[in-house]
This record gives structure tokens, sequence and C-alpha cells, in this order.
């Protein structure tokens, strides 16, 4: 965006997202009221998602499309957006759920007051969730179970809707390289380092318009497992 200071890097990653990526994206276009960027990292160029993007991006000329540079997935899709990123604040979004971009001003605002890091949460009075099948049930036992042992700041730990100080990144090297437990990570060594976290109310809506669900199980219960067990040795010392 020419001529004025970029204020927020958003980082969208997707894949196979044809049918939900349109509604998300008028969401973001109405809802990010400062000066931005919107990074969409795919991960192969025939995805028929892109070509959905590459029209509405004629109308947007904040967005760009890049090829994933790292390792296939969410952490190396969240890691080229990162390299390229311009903004004093970084925002994490996910393509299936045109939910979320609703509560970026106030986000703003809470950066703006002072936080280091606000979160989505789906969890607290106000937030709710539409769909997510199986996951639903799991990631709200896993988030209540993980707020109780390590009495943690954020009813939601696991969701991927986070927006931070670019900032903290200098003393925060994220690791994870599976899936979106690089988002719960990033909220494990925030509140570890002693950054101030907050968060907000969000209506999740997974899947609004179909598409097929790239969810797979017996992976994210591990993956998200390992991360689980990590944070509770950290925060507990």
């Amino acid at each position: 965006m020419p001529d004025r200071a970029i204020i927020l890097t958003i980082i969208l990653p997707f894949h196979q997202e044809e049918k939900n990526i349109s509604p998300t994206l008028q969401r973001i276009q109405e809802c990010a009221v400062v000066p931005h960027e919107l990074f969409l990292i795919y991960e192969k160029a025939n995805d028929p998602t892109v070509a959905v993007i590459k029209n509405i991006q004629l109308h947007y000329p904040e967005m760009q499309l890049f090829l994933n540079g790292h390792k296939p997935g969410i952490p190396g899709a969240i890691k080229t957006g990162l390299e390229k990123s311009s903004g004093k604040y970084v925002l994490f979004l996910v393509a299936d759920d045109p939910g979320p971009p609703e509560i970026i001003p106030r986000m703003i605002e809470l950066l703006d007051q002072g936080y280091d890091l606000v979160s989505g949460t789906r969890y607290a009075k106000g937030g709710r969730v539409s769909g997510g099948g199986l996951a639903k049930p799991l990631s709200r036992w896993a988030n209540r179970c993980f707020s109780f042992l390590t009495g943690s700041t954020l009813s939601d730990s696991t969701t991927g809707i986070k927006m931070f100080k670019k900032d903290i990144l200098k003393k925060i090297d994220l690791q994870t390289s599976t899936d979106w437990a690089i988002a719960f990570e990033l909220a494990i060594k925030a509140q570890s380092l002693g950054f101030k976290l907050t968060e907000i109310p969000y209506p999740s809506c997974n899947r609004l318009r179909g598409g097929k669900s790239h969810f797979k199980i017996l992976p994210r219960v591990l993956n998200y497992s390992r991360t689980f067990l990590w944070g509770l040795r950290q925060l507990r010392k």
C-alpha cells in the first residue's frame, strides 16, 4: 500500500478453500480499518482457490499471494508471511471461517492500549462455535483442562485467531512444524515470557459454505498433545 505506513499484516494460509475464501475476504475488507497488507499463502499453484483470489485481488490492492517457501503446512505458510511482513501488528486468520474479522478493530485497540497479544476465544462469554464436527468438543475440553491446570490467561489458547505486536517475535522462536499448534505455541511462549495477553470472544462459523475439511483427527490430537504437555511444564514452573 503506497504512501501509508502499514500498521497491520494479516497472514492467511489456505489449501483448497475455494468455496469459503470469498466471504472471509469480504469480511476482512470490511473490518480491517487501518492501513494493512493481506498475505494469502498457498502450497500449490494448481489450488483452485488461487484463481478465486486473483479475481478478488483486482479490487483489493492490499492483497498479495505468496507460495509457501518453507516446509508444507500451516507453520511454513505463517513463517513465509512473517518474513515478508512490514506491519507493526500481525494477525493470523483462517481461510474457512468468516466470523473472526469482525473483532479486528477491537484487537487493534487493545494492542494500542499496551497488550502484547490478543487472542480470539470461542469459549468465553460471547463466543460460540458453529460446525467443527468432532474437533469442537475436543478443542473445548482441551482448552478447559489447559486453563485449569496452568492458570492460563486465555480460555482458548488453541485458536489460530491471534493478533500480536511483531516485536515480541524477537524473543519468541516458533518451532512447531504441524498444523495450527503454532498459534498454541505462540500463546504459551508469550505468557511464559511475561508478555501481556488478553482475549476477545468471537463467533466461529466453520465451513459456512461447505467444502472438504482437511482435518485428520489422529495427527492433530498427537501434535496438540505434545504442545499441551510442553505448555503445562512451561506455565507451571
